[in-house]
């Protein structure tokens, strides 16, 4: 496994908003203990956001988007930690402070939605309870103003008859509408930056689409900003500003949307985008490619580029690639030095 040097990775992740950004995630390396050692989810890991941006992470399952996105408020399953490296909100770093520090950021000024609604409600308590508890406990708010601003919010994410929906819980309603309820506890305290891991992955298309639409809404009309995690490149390219592909625990490529998707400078990249379902004229069925090889052991990663296994572009030098994207933010920049965007 090959590390960049500090000053490297310090070049080409700086931003060119420096201090303005809201967040930034400066070197993050989280470990695993294994029988084979430390297994890296997240290898010195670089990304910024700034106020009201919406960032993509997409990569296929277990390469680290999940990971990174719980370093942000210190949720990393035991027992993983953070390794080296920082994440820096408004300025102040996060990682090593106290609990008391962490929770006074997080589910106020930082909040979550989780993969699974059903695992993140309490069955127990209805929805309007448990919203209700967010303008009680994080916004200080009384039992009759927390319970009115539980209906308005119910409504505002497109629940119908909030009232009677408030009363329910979580195993009476859909999947579709557990998620909006997650949202609406993510979103009740105004935060200014929204972690959204997977969010549409237990619903169907349809839904799919209405939660997504409902998150830019919301984006939008708050001014907060997203991170959004996805295994769906669609899903990212129809909802964030900027795109940041992971594999192996390494950011690979990032740029605004339209850079990374309608000229990808990464292999993986552009194998990921090969594997979208793609219509041709006067066809009724698609035409679906499909990434070679299998999906990396992060505890047996060959010696510099973790993609070249699978990468059509593979070549003796790309062991000694280094990971360093090559060009600071906000440009476009990539982590392989042998292939640029297709003409």
């Amino acid at each position: 496994m090959t590390s960049a040097s500090l000053s490297d990775l310090e070049g080409a992740g700086a931003s060119a908003s420096g201090p303005a950004n809201l967040l930034d995630i400066r070197q993050l390396t989280v470990g695993f203990p294994s029988r084979r050692g430390v297994v890296l989810a997240a290898n010195h890991v670089i990304l910024s956001l700034s106020s009201s941006r919406t960032l993509g992470l997409v990569g296929e399952s277990g390469c680290g988007k999940s990971v990174t996105l719980r370093s942000v408020i210190g949720m990393i399953p035991k027992p993983g930690e953070v390794l080296e490296g920082e994440v820096v909100w408004h300025g102040r770093n996060l990682v090593g402070r106290n609990g008391r520090d962490v929770r006074s950021v997080r589910g106020r000024q930082i909040t979550m939605i989780f993969q699974d609604p059903g695992a993140s409600l309490n069955p127990v308590y209805s929805v309007g309870d448990q919203i209700a508890e967010v303008f009680r406990i994080k916004l200080g708010l009384g039992k009759k103003e927390s319970a009115e601003r539980t209906t308005e919010l119910l409504r505002s994410v497109g629940i119908s008859s909030p009232e009677k929906r408030a009363k329910d819980y979580p195993h009476q309603l859909s999947g579709g509408m557990r998620q909006r309820v997650m949202i609406a506890m993510a979103v009740a305290p105004g935060p200014e930056l929204l972690l959204a891991d997977e969010p549409t992955t237990a619903v169907d298309v349809t839904v799919q689409e209405q939660i997504l639409s409902l998150l830019v809404e919301l984006q939008q009309s708050s001014g907060m900003a997203v991170i959004l995690v996805s295994h769906d490149l669609a899903v990212i390219g129809q909802t964030c500003d900027e795109i940041a592909v992971m594999y192996a625990g390494y950011v690979v490529e990032r740029g605004s949307r339209d850079d990374v998707i309608n000229s990808p400078r990464h292999p993986y990249t552009q194998a990921l985008l090969a594997a979208e379902l793609v219509f041709e004229p006067g066809q009724r069925r698609g035409r679906l490619d499909t990434i070679g090889g299998q999906p990396p052991d992060l505890g047996d990663l060959p010696p510099g580029c973790p993609f070249q296994p699978r990468c059509r572009y593979a070549r003796p030098e790309c062991a000694g690639v280094t990971m360093v994207i090559d060009r600071p933010a906000p440009e476009h920049g990539s982590a392989c030095p042998f292939v640029e965007a297709p003409g």
